[in-house]
């Protein structure tokens, strides 16, 4: 019976890559999820839509590379934007205080 294989061939025929990753994680339409972000005021958390499209370079650079490699260029993105964004450096350094 052709419904009982495909579950099992499933996983060898989907695609590996960061494209099909977003999608299967993320609660998407086409292209576009929402996403909560906290409240700068304290309120209740703000809803932010994403579009992943062509205007998004990190998209169009990562989205047919292998979930492997697009994990590891991503983790070497954020670090270089750590680095070099002064925000995000007082922001880890703040999470990581030994200060109360």
């Amino acid at each position: 019976d052709c419904d009982e294989f495909a579950p099992q061939i499933a996983p060898v025929i989907h695609e590996w890559t960061y494209d099909a990753m977003c999608h299967d994680l993320l609660d998407m339409d086409g292209n576009k999820y929402m996403h909560e972000v906290p409240s700068k005021s304290g309120g209740p958390p703000e809803k932010k839509e994403v579009l992943l499209e062509e205007h998004d370079s990190v998209w169009l650079e990562l989205r047919h590379a292998h979930i492997a490699d697009a994990s590891e260029r991503l983790h070497e993105k954020f670090t270089t934007f750590k680095s070099k964004n002064k925000a995000a450096q007082i922001h880890q350094s703040s999470r990581f205080s030994l200060t109360p």
